[in-house]
């Protein structure tokens, strides 16, 4: 089975093929796990990836995987017929690749369902990287780390991470929006947040968000839940 017929399969099938690195990049999870993404071709077809194996962007590999919901692969270590893969295989000719193995822009449209209570507001020290507790005081607005103790309001980070529901065409998933991705689809995110406050900010964020249906691109983290790292109006 090859990448091209993805859109046939249900999330959980089994596939093996042979594969060119198109781009990989190293991530981290909140408890300090290393994984990666990417994306990758083959000879029908170009499609996402995660995994737990180091793979090398421009290499070539026979790989073992598992369709995700969002049409994805999970590249999984596994001994096949006396072979282990992902194995490193010799290079296939340009002209035997999808699209001649030059990457394609592969976000997937997605209807994001989201609620007032599934947005967080989130202030964190930016020496230590702990989280940073607001507090109102007589002289005013104090920030007070974990830490660190009270610091400067220069040295406070502040994120906002968006949790709901993304439906691709038939299927669901729940899905985590963090910081960054968010900032994509509303850059002036923090000046809205210093401008009408924390509450006005996240029903503007849910107006912008809710029910529309966007171009993402992402994996499947823990528990299943859908990360999305890149989104675009469509």
């Amino acid at each position: 089975m090859v990448l091209g017929k993805l859109n046939e399969l249900h999330p959980g099938a089994q596939i093996i093929t042979k594969v060119k690195i198109l781009d990989i990049r190293e991530r981290e999870t909140d408890e300090g796990s290393i994984f990666y993404t990417g994306s990758m071709v083959d000879k029908d077809g170009i499609a996402n990836f995660i995994t737990n194996v180091p793979l090398e962007k421009g290499k070539y590999y026979k790989i073992f995987g598992r369709v995700t919901d969002d049409k994805s692969i999970r590249i999984i270590e596994r001994d096949i017929k006396g072979e282990h893969l992902p194995k490193e295989i010799p290079p296939i000719p340009d002209e035997e690749l999808f699209n001649r193995g030059q990457p394609l822009d592969i976000k997937i449209p997605g209807i994001l369902e989201i609620s007032l209570q599934n947005i967080y507001v989130n202030y964190y020290c930016k020496t230590c990287k702990s989280i940073v507790e607001p507090k109102i005081k007589p002289r005013g607005l104090v920030y007070i780390c974990k830490n660190c103790e009270e610091i400067s309001p220069d040295d406070v980070d502040v994120k906002i991470k968006v949790f709901g529901k993304i439906h691709f065409g038939t299927s669901s998933n729940r899905f985590y929006m963090p910081h960054n991705t968010l900032e994509k689809i509303i850059p002036n995110v923090i000046d809205l947040l210093e401008e009408y406050g924390i509450d006005d900010t996240i029903r503007r964020i849910v107006y912008k968000l809710h029910a529309k249906t966007f171009l993402v691109r992402g994996f499947e983290g823990k528990e299943g839940n859908y990360i999305i790292t890149d989104i675009e109006d469509i």
